[in-house]
């Protein structure tokens, strides 16, 4: 096959459709695969893959907040269903949202209960 000018075709030299595979050597491994640092340093995952975090709101200005505002904010909170595919995206490795953690707990319970 020959390129418009009439020379010999060339993978490499192709803009469109080049796998660049010749910037790779043939015994290649993928890049690693890293995690979010910037969730990292903001999020605890517990053993049991569930993830914990700090309440919003709750570092500064709380002197317009009355007192049982201030108190909740010293719960950790915990991320939610919904959120555990991003957040499982992000660093890369599978988790839990506490409400799999407590469902769990229930099958475990009724398992046992059936086996007794």
């Amino acid at each position: 096959m020959q390129n418009p000018a009439g020379l010999p075709y060339d993978s490499r030299f192709d803009p469109k459709g080049s796998s660049r595979s010749y910037l790779r050597p043939s015994g290649a491994e993928m890049p690693k695969s890293k995690s979010h640092k910037g969730l990292l340093k903001r999020i605890k995952i517990t053993k049991s893959g569930k993830i914990r975090f700090r309440s919003p709101n709750s570092r500064h200005i709380k002197s317009n907040k009355t007192g049982e505002q201030v108190r909740s904010y010293r719960r950790p909170r915990y991320a939610r269903s919904g959120d555990m595919k991003r957040y499982s995206m992000l660093l890369r490795r599978p988790l839990r949202s506490q409400e799999q953690s407590k469902a769990n707990e229930l099958v475990r319970e009724a398992n046992s209960a059936a086996e007794a």
